[in-house]
């Protein structure tokens, strides 16, 4: 394997990751908001707050990883994210 491979698939695999987990914990999110029936004002808080976080810690790793730079294998692992969350939950 050449390295540009190498890096590319270690930024794919770090993002599919990041993407498991986010998705992970934003199901966990929904369902907290459904059981205990918080009211409106406090689950829309709730809900920014963590897609800032969401925000702030998916640049992060991007910065990390990938010095910022988003290409479609980085895409394409976030989101394929979702699916393996969705079989989780």
């Amino acid at each position: 394997m050449t390295e540009l491979i190498q890096e590319q698939f270690y930024q794919f695999c770090t993002m599919f990751y990041l993407g498991t987990a986010l998705f992970f914990l934003y199901g966990l999110l929904r369902r907290y908001l459904e059981k205990y029936d918080v009211s409106l004002k406090i689950a829309f808080c709730q809900e920014l707050a963590f897609f800032v976080f969401a925000g702030l810690l998916t640049g992060w790793i991007l910065e990390l990883t990938a010095f910022g730079e988003i290409g479609w294998y980085t895409a394409a692992g976030f989101l394929l994210g979702y699916p393996v969350s969705r079989a989780v939950l």
